[in-house]
């Protein structure tokens, strides 16, 4: 890799005073750096070791949701990382309680070498990039790929947000009839711009990206909007919604109930930022937690489906987990299931026949 850089570096700063040896979890080997990309881009990494066997422990490579949204935040957020930012913003503690962490304590023949995982917006990373290195024979020998609330299937998905906003006691059985047909619409225009992209010109540009963005605006003003104005976190449905300055869902949503107190993406910002990380990491640009000016880069892209990658990845012998907590609307796991059972692929069958059993 480029420019690695070890936890153990404690490169001085500009006061003289060295950086930390070690930020979020002590106990491991840590590592950072930039990755090349294509042309100029560079990729920030943050490597942490397993803290049990290490060498036969297999390697996760985790890509957060967006567009725009940065992979570190979960890494300190207490969302699957190693660690999680106390509420003072400048110190972690360390997340002994990792989900994936459990699972595969309990399924030793599923730990293998490397597997691609991410949440939300990461449906429509992963799925492509696993197929590529399936395809070119990668050295990366990729077993699995983890899919959290995933994004895949608009066209799917996008039906089932009423039923979850009915089910959580958001809309009322009445308003429930309004919303459905609202999200129908919606997925209209998911078809509608999905075949103007098939046969994109200079001609139909311009409609081909309209058409894109009013499928992205229905779904945050009817389909996220009954939620929102009751003052819900659209991906925590316990918390309430504190929108930023600059985020568009304020701009389109009359908002009736907002929360003053420090959020966890300031929390994780503030530490992100100190002095300490940004010595540690050594770099000393401002980090964001998402980029709003890379999102609407992306606007023609959220109503896009990348379901249709799913079926050679199974048969070609992936290992796919699709695992959803039912607290996340805007990727809930109504739709989630249904995109599952939607699958063209040839377990399909059975799979939709099996009756669902408790996890334990």
């Amino acid at each position: 890799p480029l420019d690695q850089v070890p936890s153990t570096s404690g490169a001085a700063s500009a006061d003289g005073d060295s950086a930390p040896r070690s930020i979020c979890d002590e106990t491991v080997t840590q590592l950072h750096g930039y990755l090349p990309g294509q042309g100029d881009t560079r990729l920030f990494y943050w490597f942490f070791e397993s803290r049990n066997d290490p060498r036969s422990s297999p390697t996760v490579i985790y890509l957060h949701g967006g567009p725009g949204g940065s992979s570190l935040y979960t890494a300190v957020s207490g969302n699957g990382g190693p660690c999680i930012v106390d509420d003072d913003g400048k110190s972690t503690s360390i997340n002994k309680f990792l989900a994936l962490s459990h699972f595969f304590a309990s399924r030793p023949h599923y730990n293998t070498r490397v597997f691609l995982a991410g949440q939300s917006y990461a449906g429509r990373y992963i799925p492509p990039l696993a197929t590529k290195l399936m395809e070119n024979r990668s050295f990366v020998r990729l077993e699995g790929i983890l899919l959290g609330n995933p994004t895949i299937a608009p066209e799917i998905e996008w039906c089932h947000h009423p039923r979850m906003l009915l089910i959580e006691g958001i809309i009322s059985a009445e308003e429930y009839a309004r919303v459905n047909a609202e999200a129908k619409d919606c997925v209209r225009l998911v078809h509608e711009c999905k075949l103007l992209r098939e046969t994109l010109d200079p001609s139909t540009q311009e409609t081909y990206q309209d058409t894109c963005d009013r499928a992205r605006r229905k779904l945050f003003t009817e389909l996220l909007g009954p939620a929102i104005r009751a003052g819900r976190h659209t991906s925590n449905l316990d918390k309430e919604y504190v929108p930023s300055e600059d985020d568009p869902v304020v701009k389109k949503v009359r908002c009736t109930k907002l929360m003053a107190a420090k959020t966890t993406d300031e929390q994780v910002e503030s530490f992100m930022n100190s002095e300490t990380v940004q010595r540690f990491l050594e770099v000393d640009s401002v980090w964001q937690h998402r980029s709003w000016d890379v999102y609407y880069k992306f606007a023609c892209d959220i109503p896009r489906s990348y379901h249709h990658f799913l079926p050679d990845l199974l048969h070609s012998g992936l290992r796919v987990l699709v695992y959803a907590g039912d607290r996340d609307l805007i990727c809930n796991w109504v739709g989630n299931l249904a995109s599952v059972m939607a699958l063209p692929w040839k377990g399909g069958s059975t799979l939709r026949r099996s009756a669902p059993a408790v996890y334990r």
